[in-house]
């Protein structure tokens, strides 16, 4: 949720949902016009919006600047659909609670939980990592990692998973939830946020939403 500029916006991700009905579609977009927002915007008097970093089928990220702090955030704001719910809230305050425990070098820190009450918007805010997601860099790469990057990538990866599934599971692990920060050290992203999506009423005909 971070410098995740090869994450699609939710047009793009809309496109790919080719097989969603159209009803569906539209429901989804009107969901995520729904948490748009706009730089300059100040998110519960303190988090001022900078640009939009990625979205998907939980909500929106963007890069903001907090204001008591003078620091740079990731803040990630929910879809109403999850907050509306109230199984689904439910799971996601506790979800919130566990990652605030999180505390490892390779798993990207989660802070602050919050309500923006003027917009009617549920967020938290998590530490903004200045780099590169995996699919980027594979991407740059040409599609191949040397056997020594593969070997490295796991190890951290599996040091990473291995304190944290103490905890809390992923369940939405891919080149896009994982990204290298300027010194090239591994960063997970998103750690147990894909399952808060199994009590969402929200649902799409053939596709998948973690």
């Amino acid at each position: 949720e971070n410098n995740n500029d090869d994450r699609p916006p939710a047009d793009s991700i809309l496109m790919e949902l080719h097989k969603a009905a159209p009803d569906d579609i539209a429901a989804f977009e009107q969901q995520h016009q729904a948490i748009s927002l706009k730089p300059g915007n100040i998110i519960a008097g303190r988090f001022e919006v900078l640009g939009q970093l990625g979205a998907g089928g939980m909500g929106a990220v963007y890069l903001v600047t907090d204001k008591q702090l003078q620091e740079k955030r990731a803040l990630k704001v929910m879809l109403p659909a999850l907050v509306d719910n109230p199984a689904a809230h439910k799971r996601f305050l506790n979800e919130i609670r566990v990652l605030q425990r999180l505390s490892h070098d390779a798993v990207v820190r989660v802070h602050d939980l919050g309500v923006d009450e003027e917009r009617k918007l549920q967020f938290f805010t998590m530490e903004y990592i200045e780099g590169e997601t995996l699919h980027r860099k594979l991407a740059n790469a040409g599609g191949t990692f040397s056997p020594k990057e593969v070997i490295e990538i796991t190890i951290e990866l599996c040091e990473a998973l291995e304190y944290a599934h103490d905890k809390t599971i992923h369940r939405d692990l891919k080149p896009a939830n994982i990204m290298t920060d300027e010194e090239g050290r591994l960063r997970v992203l998103d750690f147990g946020l894909a399952k808060l999506m199994t009590t969402n009423h929200m649902t799409m005909t053939n596709a998948v939403m973690g």
